[in-house]
């Protein structure tokens, strides 16, 4: 398995600290996962503690909403548009930087991101 993006979903899951979030603890224990930038800013938008929040994100590798992946998102976003589908604008951020950083991404958000062509997801 390459490097792993986690959606904002998923820090969520993680951050309640319940069964479930422990076992996706466990899948990527192996490896530093990486966070799109625009998750953190959703996670940082949150009413958990901040401090949580932060050491949360400490733990990851922020990957950044650079101009290759603004690019990505533009493409993103006119593929969908032209075959009518929508998504929100931060989960087309979340793929494009996922994409243009070589990683899979986990999600628990996986109707909207298959909308997305090109774009490996992590089951489950």
């Amino acid at each position: 398995m390459g490097k792993i993006a986690l959606d904002t979903s998923v820090c969520i899951a993680m951050l309640k600290h319940d069964n479930f979030a422990q076992s996706l603890i466990g899948q990527f224990a192996e490896q530093k996962p990486c966070l799109p930038s625009v998750a953190a800013f959703e996670l940082l938008l949150r009413t958990y503690s901040i401090r949580e929040v932060e050491a949360f994100i400490r733990q990851t590798e922020i990957l950044e909403l650079d101009e290759n992946a603004a690019r990505k998102s533009a493409q993103i976003s006119n593929e969908l548009r032209k075959k009518g589908k929508t998504i929100s604008t931060n989960d087309i951020f979340i793929a494009a930087i996922t994409m243009e950083n070589n990683c899979e991404l986990a999600t628990l958000n996986a109707k909207d991101f298959s909308k997305i062509r090109g774009l490996k997801l992590v089951k489950i």
